[in-house]
């Protein structure tokens, strides 16, 4: 009779501990690796497609690149402006659109002290109170990272251009 062999737990749960750290904290390093194959994953069939025409690939993969890139181009020659007001339109109504939003907060403790037992209303406006106070923070604290956020976007566009079709 043979014995009855178990899986050692520990070494493999160590392994697979350390292969999600790894994968983890290597995230922002395979990002460019993952988006560029999965883009090339998805034209494949149309480069294929062309192929199958009569054309060369190299001619098309350069024409997907080139319409491509004319795309990006008239995309931040039209609708960068356009979101360049916004933001900055945006940005000088923030502060209207906060202080609306804490009028509405503030005026909901005396709307739920009517329909709330006696005694509660109290700690009910403290919390909304704070509440509010953490929004308005958070918003302001959004808004100023608001730029960094957006040009955080041109270097995953760039992205596209690391793997080929």
């Amino acid at each position: 009779m043979g014995k009855n062999r178990s899986i050692p737990f520990v070494p493999i749960f160590v392994l697979v501990c350390a292969l999600l750290y790894a994968a983890y904290n290597l995230f922002h390093v395979l990002t460019p690796f993952i988006l560029s194959l999965s883009v090339a994953y998805m034209l494949n069939p149309a480069i294929t497609h062309f192929e199958v025409l009569g054309l060369r690939r190299d001619p098309v993969v350069l024409a997907f690149y080139m319409s491509f890139g004319f795309l990006l181009a008239l995309f931040a020659v039209k609708m960068l402006p356009l979101i360049s007001d916004e933001l900055s339109q945006l940005q000088t109504m923030a502060p209207t659109y906060v202080a609306s939003t804490q009028k509405f907060l503030g005026a909901m403790p005396s709307r739920l002290a009517h329909s709330l037992p006696p005694g509660t209303s109290k700690n009910i406006e403290y919390k909304i109170e704070a509440w509010s106070a953490k929004l308005y923070d958070s918003l302001l604290n959004q808004f100023q990272h608001l730029p960094t956020y957006l040009m955080g976007l041109f270097p995953l566009l760039s992205l596209f251009f690391l793997v080929p079709f």
